[in-house]
């Protein structure tokens, strides 16, 4: 299965507007505000070399990742 074959595909940091755009493809007139828990505020315990070593380990996931992030940008699923 290819990300080109999805109906849709949801950016996590980009929630609202990934909900926004879910509505617009379903055609929802109102549909329900999610208040969603953001953290923040606490100090990064990993390493750089960690985060590298933990993306290499991820590379498939990191991959797919980032063609979803593209694809995105370019307006693929927006209605």
């Amino acid at each position: 299965l290819e990300l080109e074959e999805l109906f849709f595909v949801g950016i996590q940091e980009d929630y609202d507007r990934s909900l926004e755009r879910l509505a617009g493809l379903l055609e929802w007139k109102d549909f329900p505000v999610f208040h969603h828990n953001q953290t923040g505020g606490y100090a990064d315990s990993v390493s750089p070399q960690e985060r590298e070593q933990i993306r290499a380990w991820n590379s498939r996931d990191v991959a797919l990742y980032e063609k979803a992030l593209e694809m995105n940008a370019k307006g693929k699923w927006t209605p």
